[in-house]
């Protein structure tokens, strides 16, 4: 196996930077996955890994050793991408046996290597059927199968998965986790799905505009984002984000805006923030961080139903605080919620232990 070091990497394209000092680790053994938006940088990180893309600046370690410009024959690196890129004329046995052949290994080891992922994958029945008689979830573990049987030290995946429909996207996701979790292969994965990277990633780099913006395990990422651009990214439906002006009344922080006003919490705390003095800011707070109430509460505010989507035993309520829509996860276990319908007056009460903030300016979390 194999561990990754990427120091302070740069790449240009036509004298534009798409890759800004881009520094991150990987563990031996690591499933890491990086998550951002189309044209974040992405797959174009992942390229600097195999040896596709030149590099500006920076250095890629493998194992400890400088490959920044080595040949990619000599990474030992095995890749797969959404396009699959099966061969249509060959069988999975062949498609499988084409690296090992290209690697000259003799004949008895081919068929070893074949048979033990076939088996992993539970393709064994499969071996002697063309691409076109295969499902789309079978094609996914043929490209798969093309890589491990490289035994790889290790293994790059850009969008794998992008070509599967939603049941088959979950259930390849579950699959590969724990082939990878088995065979302790160190991964890098890319992905722009927040959900598919915080189910598959012991490590998750977040990225946008070609600029790290954090780095942690998929609980410190949705649990403590490092700014209103992480914040946004991860959460189905996304954090609740609202331009606030903030102000200090006898040592406490105020938010509030024309619809509401929220005292924050100790730990919200802008420093040099004076009594009587304000500052723009924005707060944010997770759909299942708010609360829906029958009856005014303390601290509840108004507001009237907009729109209930049903997502299982939960539900999506959207409801405006006068013009302001504001998006809350309820459960249908409470046969009031059950039964909500639009134009309905609730009552909405913000957790304040769950509250964040951002600098309105740069976007970095108040600490």
């Amino acid at each position: 196996m194999a561990t990754v070091q990427l120091d302070h990497i740069r790449v240009d394209y036509d004298g534009k930077t798409v890759v800004h000092d881009v520094s991150f680790s990987v563990d031996d053994g690591e499933f890491a996955v990086l998550v951002g938006p189309s044209g974040s940088g992405k797959s174009t990180i992942l390229r600097t890994i195999t040896g596709y893309a030149p590099i500006d600046a920076g250095t890629v370690r493998i194992d400890g050793k400088d490959v920044t410009y080595a040949p990619v024959r000599e990474r030992d690196i095995a890749m797969v991408f959404q396009n699959l890129a099966l061969y249509p004329h060959l069988t999975v046995r062949q498609n499988w046996e084409f690296p090992l052949k290209a690697a000259k290994l003799p004949k008895a080891e081919q068929a070893k290597r074949v048979d033990d992922v076939a088996r992993m994958l539970e393709m064994t029945p499969y071996l002697h059927r063309y691409p076109h008689q295969l499902s789309g979830g079978q094609k996914q573990r043929v490209a798969m199968g093309r890589a491990l049987v490289r035994n790889p030290q290790l293994f790059l995946l850009d969008e794998p998965l992008g070509a599967l429909d939603a049941k088959l996207r979950v259930e390849a996701r579950s699959a590969f986790k724990t082939l990878q979790r088995d065979l302790g292969i160190t991964t890098i994965y890319v992905t722009h799905d927040q959900i598919e990277a915080q189910a598959l990633g012991t490590k998750i780099i977040v990225l946008n505009d070609g600029i790290v913006q954090q780095v942690g395990t998929p609980e410190t990422i949705y649990d403590n984002p490092s700014n209103q651009f992480v914040a946004g990214l991860f959460g189905s439906p996304p954090m609740n984000l609202f331009d606030v002006d903030v102000s200090r009344d006898q040592g406490v922080l105020i938010a509030h805006r024309a619809e509401f006003s929220i005292a924050l919490p100790p730990h919200l705390d802008i420093e040099g923030l004076g009594s009587g003095a304000s500052t723009g800011a924005v707060l944010g707070v997770r759909p299942e961080s708010l609360r829906l109430q029958a009856r005014p509460g303390e601290d509840s505010i108004a507001a009237t139903v907009f729109v209930v989507e049903p997502t299982g035993h939960q539900l999506i309520v959207d409801v405006k605080i006068q013009d302001l829509i504001v998006r809350v996860r309820a459960d249908r276990g409470e046969e009031w919620i059950a039964t909500l319908t639009p134009d309905e007056i609730v009552h909405v009460t913000f957790d304040r232990r769950r509250l964040f903030l951002f600098h309105r300016s740069s976007g970095d979390r108040v600490a």
